[in-house]
């Protein structure tokens, strides 16, 4: 019985990092819609390049750092839940992340995949703003 709680709690956290790993991604996707509407009914001196550059790549970095963070504990749980499964005691909950860590999940593929293209749109944009 215990084990069985330990394996549904396990279950929980890898949900729960991959659904706010999911809103991450859409506050991307919406801010980056938002930035392109902004730009096209802006005035010239409001919707200027380094505005529209600056806004966009400063919050799709932030992002990109929640995004990888999440994907990072999301894959730390999924492999605390295989050994589980495989032990016959309850396991350990708590999951220590060193610091370097977190930068190194920034560069995971799957991660820099959703925002490099993104940010290339924006200095894309960019390039036309007069």
């Amino acid at each position: 019985m215990e084990k069985q709680v330990h394996l549904e709690s396990l279950q929980a956290n890898i949900r729960r990092y991959g659904w706010q790993s999911l809103a991450v991604r859409m506050t991307a996707a919406i801010s980056l819609s938002l930035l392109l509407a902004f730009s096209m009914i802006a005035p010239v001196s409001v919707a200027g390049t380094s505005l529209k550059l600056g806004l966009g790549v400063i919050l799709c970095m932030l992002l990109w750092i929640t995004d990888g963070h999440f994907c990072d504990m999301q894959e730390r749980y999924a492999g605390l839940y295989s050994s589980a499964i495989k032990e016959d005691g309850v396991g350990e909950m708590r999951i220590d992340v060193p610091h370097n860590l977190n930068a190194k999940a920034l560069w995971r593929p799957i991660v820099a995949a959703y925002y490099l293209p993104i940010m290339g749109i924006l200095a894309f944009i960019s390039m036309g703003a007069k």
